[in-house]
């Protein structure tokens, strides 16, 4: 099983918050991302991804944020999807 690892540590902490979108949204269903916090303030998050065949399993650990999806993210997304 393939793994992936991704971390905010070692990001600029005003860049860190971006970042974690930017993977979010890469490795997910394209949904928007939102800071629960100050914008440039330090944000702490990792992010596990397996693959196993065509199942992708991602582990999310961070700081308070929002992640919303609504009909135009579901439409972008390219496959089903189950959210635990």
């Amino acid at each position: 099983m393939q793994r992936l690892v991704f971390s905010t540590a070692g990001v600029p902490e005003r860049e860190q918050f971006e970042r974690w979108r930017e993977l979010g949204e890469r490795h997910l269903l394209s949904p928007r991302w939102e800071r629960g916090g100050p914008s440039g303030a330090p944000f702490h998050g990792a992010m596990t991804v397996r693959q196993l065949g065509e199942a992708r399993f991602v582990d999310l650990r961070s700081q308070p944020h929002r992640v919303l999806s609504g009909q135009a993210e579901a439409a972008r997304a390219a496959a089903g999807v189950c959210v635990v």
